[in-house]
């Protein structure tokens, strides 16, 4: 008996299929030929006969598979001499999770109109099989688009870019595609906002020195401002 493909990959939920071959290699002819699959009993079968060098194909499927498992299909037969004769195969099924994960920093930042914004974009691959064919793309700022060739797992890739000559606020997408091997497609977004803020008109930026300063020079204002209204109090009374 042989029990193909010998392993394969599903993504969780997915059918597992299979084809199982039974011959009759010997120089007799079997009757009561039975074939038993404890983890797949969809791919049980009898077969009244089965003569010498003579074929059954036929496929099954195990249904919404989500956990790896190893199979094994059991050929059983009698011949005329009285006894029986058996052989067994094993197939293997991996339940693979492709996907990635992307990330755009800062989540949130705000500039001056006209300034320039950065922006750090950070891609890992954060399931069990590697990818390939992978593609950031920003329809806002295209300038953060990339591609990779591939990304094993576990792996990770970061860069930089940059908006400049901003006016406006704006709520920017990055998006990643990437497939596995199996041609099985996965994909990620992150979302950064960039507010505007305007300068105050007539106004120059306000250093925390500048603003001690300032405060001193206040106080020695309000100070002199009492002494005067003290002295000319005292004029008034002629007791200055």
């Amino acid at each position: 008996i042989e029990k193909t493909p010998d392993l394969q990959q599903i993504l969780s939920g997915e059918n597992a299929s299979f084809t199982i071959t039974v011959t009759n290699d010997g120089d007799v002819d079997l009757t009561n030929v039975t074939v038993t699959d404890a983890l797949a009993p969809d791919c049980d079968a009898t077969f009244a006969s089965l003569a010498v060098d003579a074929v059954e194909t036929y496929t099954c499927t195990v249904l919404d598979v989500t956990t790896d498992f190893t199979n094994t299909a059991v050929a059983a037969g009698d011949h005329a001499a009285g006894g029986s004769v058996t052989d067994s195969d094993t197939a293997d099924v991996d339940v693979i999770d492709p996907a990635i994960d992307i990330q755009k920093t800062p989540d949130t930042q705000q500039i001056l109109s006209g300034g320039s914004a950065d922006f750090t974009i950070t891609v890992t691959n954060i399931g069990d099989v590697d990818l390939i064919n992978v593609v950031v793309s920003d329809p806002l700022l295209p300038q953060c688009d990339t591609t990779v060739a591939s990304l094993a797992v576990g792996e990770s890739f970061s860069y930089d870019c940059t908006a400049d000559n901003v006016f406006e606020g704006f709520t920017n997408v990055a998006i990643v595609n990437a497939e596995d091997e199996e041609g099985n497609p996965v994909t990620d977004e992150d979302d950064a906002v960039l507010r505007i803020r305007e300068p105050d008109e007539g106004q120059l930026p306000v250093t925390g020195s500048d603003t001690s300063e300032l405060a001193v020079a206040g106080l020695l204002m309000v100070l002199l401002g009492a002494a005067v209204v003290r002295f000319e109090r005292g004029l008034d009374d002629g007791t200055s």
